[in-house]
């Protein structure tokens, strides 16, 4: 009878080893050839999952189709085009005072004033009435000459504005892009987890299976059953949770592409790495999406400085007017009134109680942080750039070191299990075995996560992440189509020859020296003050800034101790 019980706990192999030898030597070589067979269905196992699954898998997805769907279709990449879009209407509305403005007024008077009969002193006087029915129209037409340079200088700011906004839509297509190949990366990397997680799974179940026939046989302890039903408990729990995130990933990816992924292919290799970090440096300070939206800056507030010191100059331009009025009702053509005229103004401010130098002061401060700012722009872009390079040739190397963990715990796992079945391991040293391959495998898939996303931050902060540049045969957003399109619309032929006159014989900028304090002649820190006993705290000051709150009702006083 217990016989026939092990046989049916037993597997195959173990059933067909048990009946055919029963002395020590035979025993031994039946211990040798179960774990050719369990070896062989640790190999099996993933490839006849794969088969299973492949005829039902989704459509493949490459990378460059979720860079190639995201660039089309992400809203922040949409917002921001939109914004630039809106900006390139700043320098329109900049460019289009060197033209004339006309205005027209019209207007129409009715009055009836009445006198009703009566005396004064006594001599009678007649009712009158007196009607005035009136319509009339002013058209007033305004070209400006001669701004001084403001109007130049305010078109260049714009300019310099806009050339600033299609950096910053760079900077975040290259987030955009990056987010796109986190999102797709890290997809793969928990795909790959939970395939790990549910293969070892698989793998932990099978030994369970022999520690259970093993132990109905007598040749091991419920110790060691207990140990694998353990690791099979704790690998369930690692597979729920490989589950949860690949589920969130798949949401990430989802948010950030604009689809549900499908099956994703491989990763290539990416594009316009540097091969130095030397390289990288003269790159990114050429080509650095911050770094260059912080010189635009600077050179739009230098424009606004120069109009600043212009603002106090004279101004000539060109008035016409023409008035035409005419009695309504009844309508009479001889008491028409028409009049003409045209002038030729020139305006020269003479006193502005300080506002026209608090202004420069104002411009000047602004440029002054601007500069400073392409410093910290460089600096930060000197530290990305140089932390990220070094991660990427860290982590690639680590994803080499990963690799030959894993071939080594693969290599010590398989002669643990031969060991093990040949009675000179014991079940904790195989699960051990086991679980160390495990985390081999995942360090060597996180490692490959990394290094791949590291050398996709060094392509962002060089300024080389453009969708455009990763994939081949993009159509491409172009900001300057837009720029060309509304540049010039509304202008009129005369506009560039007023514009030339504008700009002549524009003053400097004026930028000086950025203050700074003077130098420490011997830095050292202050001397503390003695440390006095600390003590930790229960309780905070809970009384209110007096009128900032509702007021409270007083607390209610306990009669005596709480009745228990």
């Amino acid at each position: 009878m217990r016989s026939r019980q092990r046989v049916r706990a037993a597997p195959l192999g173990v059933h067909f080893l048990q009946s055919r030898w029963s002395s020590p030597c035979l025993r031994a070589a039946g211990r040798n050839a179960l774990l050719l067979v369990g070896f062989a269905q640790t190999l099996i196992a993933p490839s006849a999952i794969a088969q299973t699954v492949g005829p039902f898998a989704a459509p493949a997805e490459t990378l460059a189709e979720a860079i190639a769907l995201a660039y089309q279709t992400n809203p922040t990449l949409q917002s921001q085009r939109a914004q630039l879009r809106a900006i390139d209407e700043t320098y329109v509305q900049s460019r289009s005072q060197f033209g004339p403005t006309i205005q027209l007024d019209a207007n129409a008077q009715y009055a009836d004033d009445r006198l009703t009969r009566g005396e004064v002193r006594g001599v009678p006087v007649p009712s009158s009435r007196d009607r005035t029915d009136s319509v009339g129209a002013q058209l007033v037409v305004n070209q400006p000459l001669y701004t001084g340079g403001r109007l130049t200088l305010e078109t260049r700011a714009a300019r310099y504005r806009v050339r600033a906004g299609r950096e910053a839509l760079r900077a975040t297509e290259g987030d955009i892009v990056f987010r796109v190949i986190q999102a797709f990366v890290d997809l793969r990397r928990d795909l790959g987890a939970l395939e790990i997680r549910r293969t070892n799974l698989a793998a932990v179940r099978s030994t369970l299976d022999e520690v259970r026939a093993r132990t109905q046989a007598g040749e091991l302890t419920q110790t060691d059953l207990a140990q694998a039903n353990a690791q099979v408990a704790a690998e369930e729990a690692n597979v729920a949770t490989a589950e949860d995130q690949s589920r969130a990933s798949r949401i990430a990816y989802a948010s950030v592409v604009g689809r549900n992924p499908g099956t994703l292919v491989p990763e290539p290799p990416l594009p316009n790495l540097p091969a130095s970090a030397q390289e990288s440096w003269g790159i990114a300070a050429d080509n650095s999406p911050e770094l260059q939206q912080a010189l635009y800056n600077e050179q739009q507030s230098r424009a606004r400085l120069q109009e600043a010191r212009v603002s106090a100059g004279p101004t000539l331009s060109l008035r016409g007017s023409g008035s035409y009025s005419t009695d309504l009702d009844p309508l009479n053509r001889a008491n028409r009134n028409r009049s003409f005229a045209g002038q030729l103004v020139l305006s020269q401010p003479l006193f502005t109680s300080g506002l026209t130098r608090s202004l420069v002061r104002q411009a000047q401060e602004t440029n002054t942080s601007d500069r400073s700012q392409i410093e910290v722009a460089r600096r930060a872009m000197l530290q990305s750039v140089t932390d990220s390079w070094n991660q990427m040739v860290t982590l690639r190397g680590n994803v080499l070191r990963q690799h030959r963990q894993v071939e080594a715990a693969s290599t010590a796992f398989r002669g643990m299990t031969i060991e093990y079945r040949a009675g000179e391991r014991s079940t904790l040293d195989v699960l051990i075995a086991e679980e160390t391959l495990r985390d081999a495998e995942l360090a060597e898939l996180s490692a490959q996560h990394d290094a791949y996303l590291s050398a996709a931050l060094v392509l962002r902060y060089i300024g080389r992440l453009d969708a455009g540049d990763i994939v081949e045969a993009l159509p491409r957003y172009d900001p300057a189509d837009h720029f060309r399109e509304v540049a010039n619309r509304g202008a009129l032929p005369w506009e560039p020859l007023v514009r030339l006159f504008d700009g002549v014989m524009l003053p400097a900028a004026g930028q000086r020296a950025i203050p700074a304090p003077p130098a420490a002649n011997e830095a050292r820190i202050a001397a503390a003050e003695p440390e006095a006993p600390q003590r930790t705290v229960d309780e905070v000051p809970v009384t209110p800034v007096p009128g900032t709150v509702s007021p409270m009702s007083p607390p209610l006083r306990r009669a005596g101790p709480p009745s228990r």
